[in-house]
């Protein structure tokens, strides 16, 4: 290493055996020969004395009295250039000849350790034009020279020059102005005049953002914010180990950007000095680790609301500190967006004290590194309400909030119980909870029913009591012992209902409470004639697990047989004319019918339709600027299938089991193999993520599914264009596979908005919609039984009425219209959303005599019922939910959102369904499936009304049940769903049109 004597004069850095100071005397000393340097050292171990030698003061010693010593000029190093360090650093020869290697390794006996690709980083790092993070710690550099260091470091960005030999701002700068692209700079360990005038500087230093100047020696809060003043642009601030006795006011328009302030191991004690910190608008995060912090206060508000302070306060860092928690954690919950708390936590001194502290401070989501979901935040926030309740009711708690009279200890002591009262209601009083528990529990009506065993006749019928809220697995323990069953043995329940005793409910997920399928109290039930003896430890058969079924009369018993009793009783219809529904209903009930046209009522006939689809979706991305290659496109229709994912980020369609476990990954036409997939898609999973994924689940996608196969396969075939990870390019032209699939979508949209898809399905109907003579039939039978009849769909009149014209236009059959009303250009995503009134279209003789017998309305999305009238009585009975919210009727067991419930006849309904082989969808289909049962014999409808109705539909065997695909992906078509009837208070006022 090559160092540079320069000039020294007093004030001067400089450097012995390691230890470092500053000059404070050049000349001699008396009775010595020769020239001297009286130092003053950083490290006052190094120093012998305070500037003094036999009696005489040569300099004072400005950090200890001992800090002091003369020494030789020849004993001193001045430092080396910032270049000279970097090279030394970076492009020394570090190669050691391997006799010398060996010769070290017998002599220290060890092996030695080679790490893989050293050779490969020491060589990037040697090319310095290419060097982003320079350390240089504690190499003596003294400045820069006249070398150009924007030519020999043009791309450093984090610089590390601490526990250097600088000796002021001034040097700093002028390497600063040299790194345009610097914006990390570390000056820790330095003793750095300040400037005179720190603004002037700012033009060689306003591009740092973030700046290290811990342990600067002899700097005080006001000369740090007189350096900060150098730095406008400053985000990130450290200034630990300052041995910082006070904070003071930040200077007007000083450190207006910053972000994140580091002030550890400092030496104030009080919380006052760090209010003065609260007024920088941006400071998000801010380190008071290890200082001498005594207490936490706001005192500028009481104790139930947010303080002024920190507006932006996200993490604060406090371990290490004196501090009470629970104390402070009540101040700390007057900041309005803190959200990460690190601190010391001793339980064996407050037990629970983290679920206390995530309860009392209302934002917080991370303690200690640890996130809290919110689950773990409301367990948190109810477990704090029952550990103090005692003392809440003690001190003026009520259980109606705004009659509690707390005491201001109370307050004081929990400021956000009240808040948490508010949220989760006031917790149980123990004292009176103790004396009515008993009682309580006696008021708890419980069910009884009555003990059969079909398969067992010789034993007598009993009479069972359980709470609601009983287990199904505990009852079957509970007969298993009662009935001498051998345990080991798998029990099937079923129950049936007071004159229904010929169908049987399963009582079959053992989780689940006996609540759960609307049990009420039992009546004598009919004996099962069927017998056949056990054989000890046989398992019986388990059913699907069912969804909530509610008879209309609930009360019945509970039997406990076989399968093959049970199977006797089944009468299923065939799978073409099942009707799935989602919970029990009364068909004869029902006053209005809902239908869709495309794909419901308009079953479009396939390839034809996809391929003029496919065709005018190449015209149309021509049009908008994509290759003219592409119109050499064909349509392949064995190649794209319903269900499958694209993912947006690489490109691909991919096949996806219910678990997000990736079956088959296709780029283009191109078939990953594992070792591929697996390099994009760890473990070969991925989420459903809607800001990633479009799944392709309707008919109308089988087209845009090979569009983007094609173009996916062109661009990465292509000489033209450069594939890349998640686009390609040609020249500057740069398209990611996003936004390839977007520009698809969105000519797929435009195509059934405002193309000619439309137009030519309309001139060639014969070609690509199929027609069944079955279908006016099945709606002149919903009319004659008395219910109203609707059409609600996206497409415009012109478009419905021809095509609704060639569906019910027969010789033979009266060519009258079908519906009583009909709802065009519905927008049907936006229908949960929004609230507008149907606009009535004028009055048009459509479909024969079709202004006589119902209305037709546009857009908006009011109730169904407020625009069919009704003959007798008021609406009200029922409304409808329209088909973008089926997906949570069918599996969310019916919980309805809106006055709508579900009106779909279903020629596709996959993008409603969406079930990813979940066990309660399938339960769902089962219950659907026994309660056509119970309906065909309960009906005042004969059961083969029902046949001849569902059978005019025109449903096909092959596809209409239900199934489970190779991606284990539930998928129903065909499949007719009625409306269920609301609540009359949820639908609006009738609309006179």
């Amino acid at each position: 290493m090559n160092y540079k004597m320069g000039e020294v004069e007093v004030g001067t850095r400089v450097e012995c055996n390691g230890a470092r100071g500053t000059v404070r005397y050049i000349g001699e000393v008396t009775e010595t020969n020769g020239l001297w340097y009286g130092v003053d050292w950083d490290d006052s171990l190094r120093g012998k004395h305070d500037g003094s030698h036999n009696g005489v003061k040569y300099f004072t010693t400005s950090r200890h009295p001992t800090s002091g010593s003369f020494v030789r000029p020849t004993k001193v190093s001045t430092g080396i250039t910032l270049e000279a360090a970097v090279r030394d650093r970076y492009q020394a020869d570090t190669t050691t000849s391997t006799q010398v290697t060996n010769e070290f390794q017998r002599t220290i006996k060890a092996k030695f350790v080679e790490f893989v690709g050293m050779e490969k980083i020491g060589a990037k790092q040697r090319q310095l034009e290419f060097l982003n993070i320079a350390v240089v710690r504690g190499c003596g550099i003294w400045g820069s020279d006249e070398v150009n260091l924007t030519q020999l470091l043009p791309r450093l960005h984090h610089l590390d020059i601490s526990n250097s030999l600088l000796t002021s701002w001034v040097a700093v700068a002028h390497i600063t102005c040299q790194l345009p692209s610097l914006r990390v700079l570390n000056l820790s360990g330095n003793s750095l005049r300040l400037p005179e005038c720190g603004h002037e500087l700012c033009g060689s230093t306003k591009h740092i953002t973030h700046l290290i100047i811990n342990n600067m020696l002899d700097y005080t809060w006001p000369h740090l914010m007189s350096c900060c003043t150098m730095f406008p642009a400053l985000t990130q601030l450290k200034v630990a180990y300052n041995n910082l006795v006070e904070l003071g006011p930040i200077p007007p328009k000083q450190l207006e950007c910053l972000e994140e302030l580091d002030l550890s191991a400092n030496s104030f004690t009080s919380w006052t000095q760090v209010n003065y910190l609260g007024t920088l608008q941006r400071l998000t995060a801010v380190n008071i680790r290890n200082c001498q912090l005594k207490y936490v206060e706001f005192p500028d508000v009481p104790a139930t609301e947010k303080t002024s302070l920190f507006p932006t306060l996200e993490a604060l860092v406090l371990d290490n500190n004196p501090l009470n928690l629970w104390d402070c954690s009540a101040e700390l919950d007057k900041l309005p967006k803190l959200q990460k708390l690190v601190y010391s936590i001793d339980e064996n001194v407050t037990p629970n004290l983290p679920e206390f502290i995530y309860a009392r401070i209302q934002n917080l989501k991370a303690l200690n590194h640890s996130p809290v979901t919110s689950m773990e935040k409301k367990e948190s926030e109810l477990f704090y309400l029952k550990s103090f309740s005692n003392e809440y009711y003690n001190s003026g708690g009520h259980e109606d909030p705004s009659e509690a009279s707390l005491t201001q200890e109370f307050i004081a002591k929990h400021p956000s119980y009240l808040r948490l009262v508010k949220v989760h209601g006031t917790p149980v009083d123990e004292t009176n909870f103790k004396s009515n528990k008993s009682q309580k529990l006696k008021d708890l009506q419980k069910i009884e029913v009555t003990v059969v065993t079909p398969d067992h006749p010789e034993r007598e019928c009993c009479v069972k009591s359980f709470l609601p809220t009983t287990k199904v697995a505990k009852v079957k323990m509970m007969l298993k012992r009662q009935l001498k069953i051998n345990a080991a043995a798998t029990l099937t329940l079923s129950y049936y209902t007071k004159g229904r005793e010929n169908y049987e409910y399963p009582i079959d997920n053992d989780i689940q409470e006996l609540s759960y399928y609307s049990m009420q109290n039992a009546f004598t039930p009919k004996r099962s004639e069927g017998y056949r003896k056990m054989s000890e430890g046989e398992e019986y058969d388990v059913m699907t697990p069912l969804g909530p079924l509610t008879p209309s009369s609930c009360s019945g018993g509970i039997s406990a047989s076989s399968s093959t009793e049970f199977n006797s009783r089944r009468c299923y219809r065939e799978v073409p004319h099942r009707v799935f529904v989602n919970r029990s209903l009364h068909l004869e009930k029902i006053r209005f019918y809902g239908f869709d046209m495309d794909y419901t009522l308009a079953e479009y006939k396939s390839p034809q339709y996809e391929n003029l689809g496919f065709t005018l979706l190449k015209e149309r991305l021509i049009k908008i600027g994509y290759p003219e290659e592409i119109a050499e496109f064909e349509y392949d229709p064995t190649f794209p299938i319903r269900g499958l994912w694209f993912d947006r980020v690489y490109g691909n369609l991919l096949k996806v089991d219910g678990f997000g476990n990736i079956l088959i990954c296709v780029h283009g036409f191109k078939f990953l193999k594992p070792s591929e997939v697996y390099e994009l898609y760890p473990n070969k999973f991925i989420l459903l993520d809607e800001s990633r994924i479009y799944v392709m689940n309707t008919l109308f996608n089988l087209p845009e599914i090979y569009m983007v196969a094609c173009l996916i396969d062109f661009f990465s075939n292509s000489p033209q264009y450069v594939k890349l990870r998640e686009g390609i390019k040609s020249g500057d032209l740069y398209m990611s596979y996003k936004s390839i699939f977007q520009d698809v979508r969105a000519a797929i949209d435009w195509l059934h908005m405002q193309g000619n898809l439309k137009k030519q399905t309309v001139e060639q109907l014969d070609e690509f919609v199929h027609k069944d003579e079955r279908l006016p039939v099945l709606l002149d039978r919903i009319r004659d039984s008395g219910a109203k009849v609707f059409l609600l769909t996206n497409s415009e009149y012109w478009y419905t009425n021809a095509i609704m014209q060639y569906l019910l236009s027969f010789p033979d059959k009266s060519p009258e219209h079908k519906h009583n009303a009909v709802h065009l250009s519905a927008a049907l995503v936006h229908l949960q959303r929004l609230v507008h009134p149907f606009l009535q279209l004028q009055w048009i003789s459509s479909w024969q005599d079709f202004e006589a017998s119902g209305n037709v309305v546009q857009r908006g999305c009011q109730p169904v019922a407020s625009f069919i009238q009704p003959q007798s009585d008021g609406l009200g009975n029922s409304g409808f939910k329209t088909r973008a919210l089926f997906q949570q009727l069918a599996w969310r067991h019916a919980h309805l959102m809106c006055c709508w419930s579900a009106a779909c006849v279903g020629g596709m309904l996959s993008r409603a369904l969406d079930l990813c082989a979940k066990s309660c969808f399938l339960a769902s289909f089962t219950s659907i499936m026994s309660l056509v049962r119970s309906y065909i014999n309960t009906t005042k409808r004969s059961s083969s009304d029902i046949d001849s109705s569902l059978t005019s539909l025109g449903m096909r065997k092959s596809s209409s049940k239900a199934s489970v695909t190779s991606g284990n992906t539930f998928q129903i078509s065909q499949a007719v769903f009625f409306p269920l009837p609301v609540n009359e208070d949820t639908v609006s006022h009738p609309v006179t049109l």
